[in-house]
């Protein structure tokens, strides 16, 4: 295997015939180590080309498609060959980053990724991150054995808008109402906190510059937090920080499809990317990074910041 310039994995069943040997902890480490491992779909049109590949994936919680090959073949390989007319399934997502930790440098280590997939950084590329991973990058990490957790709220808190039992609705610092000042113990060790970046704009614009300088392509950059929303069930995920990219798509001045002049119509272009993206990201498949092409937006030196209400401005406060 390490002598080999690229290993290919044909389409037999990845449960009961690939599943075995990569169960051989020394072939497995070869094949993580090595940098060209190509998988060869065994699915075409969400069924398998022979045999019970579909049933075994559905008994393991996968989809058979490349979303469910590329969870099952995960930090194995890099490339996947598949039927073109699965190839819509494909998304710009990018597993396989390693542990994030204070002082990494996200955005080379994201290049080096995205290079040895194969695949490039095209112009105009809108890259999502999560917060999570450019927290831990900045040392936001906090143990809970030394820091008692309503203190940490406390400290990263502005204003707090409303308490229930043990949950927190605040105003952070930056201005974000959201629970427990948007602190979060998901996604991380055990008895560790991860508070929000200090400034994520800035952080935004830095990823932005150094991606830029490696690859030598234009970007745009969203940092991406999940908050809960008033009035409504169900969490969604939020632009926390950006650069590059204009954060509102302005509709005033202009006429609707029956020539009525728009007033109020603003949309937040930055909140519905990073919606978007946490769609492919999701919560529990470590996913941290996305990449949004062939989106047609304005580039701007604003940044998230002006989506935050000012006080006078805001009918609920």
């Amino acid at each position: 295997i390490k002598e080999s310039d690229t290993i290919i994995i044909g389409p037999s069943n990845p449960y009961l015939s690939i599943g075995p040997i990569l169960s051989l902890r020394k072939i497995k480490d070869a094949l993580i180590q090595h940098e060209n491992v190509i998988v060869i779909s065994p699915f075409i049109n969400n069924n398998a080309i022979k045999g019970p590949s579909k049933k075994n994936f559905t008994d393991m919680g996968l989809t058979a498609d490349i979303k469910g090959i590329k969870k099952f073949y995960k930090n194995v390989a890099n490339k996947y060959i598949v039927h073109f007319g699965d190839s819509d399934n494909l998304s710009n997502t990018y597993e396989g980053l390693p542990e994030v930790k204070k002082g990494d440098d996200l955005a080379s280590m994201t290049f080096d990724l995205i290079s040895k997939s194969g695949n490039e950084i095209k112009n105009n590329d809108v890259f999502v991150i999560t917060q999570k991973i450019v927290s831990k990058s900045e040392g936001m990490e906090r143990d809970l054995n030394e820091y008692e957790f309503e203190d940490l709220i406390k400290s990263e808190t502005k204003q707090i808008i409303r308490k229930r039992g043990d949950l927190i609705i605040a105003k952070t610092k930056h201005g974000f109402i959201c629970a427990n000042a948007g602190i979060d113990k998901s996604n991380i060790e055990k008895n560790k906190a991860l508070l929000l970046p200090e400034d994520p704009n800035k952080s935004a614009h830095k990823f932005r510059s150094q991606i830029e300088i490696v690859s030598g392509k234009r970007v745009a950059v969203v940092i991406s937090d999940t908050f809960g929303r008033a009035w409504r069930k169900g969490q969604v995920n939020f632009a926390i920080g950006s650069s590059g990219i204009s954060p509102i798509t302005n509709y005033i001045g202009k006429y609707d499809s029956f020539n009525n002049e728009l007033f109020a119509t603003e949309i937040a272009t930055i909140d519905e990317i990073a919606s978007a993206a946490e769609l492919v990201m999701e919560k529990s498949i470590d996913i941290p990074i996305a990449i949004i092409r062939g989106l047609k937006y304005e580039s701007s030196n604003e940044n998230a910041e002006i989506l935050i209400r000012d006080d006078q401005e805001d009918f609920f406060l």
